[in-house]
């Protein structure tokens, strides 16, 4: 089952024709019963659930409110979210690009013997990316990678008084036996 490329829909007919396309699939971005956008695909053969199989999209959002001594469990952001594609490719090439974002902690105010200090762990919005080529080394399943934690270099603290989190970049190659 194709596209006839005649269905009142379709925005520019002479495109459609130009580009031979015969096929269309589309997957609305609904949020709250709003619709963002779509992901659409076109293409000149006809789409199967094959086609669909490469590419996987995520989306979370979360809200907690802590009603606890921050002391005893920590100070943890009200807003975190992420978004994230991966892709896998039949040639062997992945890869993956996920966008994470928090948000500030709640300021904690720690006495001190001169008064108190305030002390919040700042927003940030982090990048990370994966890239990859699965092979046959020997007969052996194997694959090549690098990935990038932070890529954008957002030097953050994660949690108050925590390490700062800076770029890492990793490579490696894996052996399946």
């Amino acid at each position: 089952p194709g596209v006839a490329g005649d269905e009142e829909w379709i925005a520019d007919r002479h495109w459609w024709a130009r580009e031979k396309v015969s096929s269309f699939a589309a997957q609305p971005l609904v949020f709250r019963g709003e619709t963002l956008g779509v992901l659409a695909i076109f293409d000149r053969g006809v789409l199967d659930g094959k086609d669909f199989d490469w590419l996987r999209v995520f989306a979370n959002y979360s809200y907690q409110e802590m009603r606890a001594d921050p002391l005893i469990l920590g100070l943890a952001p009200h807003h975190k979210a992420n978004v994230g594609l991966f892709a896998t490719l039949p040639n062997g090439l992945s890869g993956s690009l996920i966008v994470h974002y928090v948000g500030e902690s709640e300021a904690l105010s720690l006495p001190i013997p001169a008064g108190s200090v305030p002390i919040r762990a700042e927003a940030y919005t982090q990048v990370d990316a994966r890239v990859a080529y699965r092979f046959s080394l020997f007969g052996v399943d194997s694959e090549i990678a690098v990935s990038a934690t932070n890529l954008f270099n957002d030097a953050h603290q994660e949690i108050v008084g925590g390490d700062t989190v800076n770029r890492r970049v990793i490579g490696w190659l894996r052996i399946h036996f």
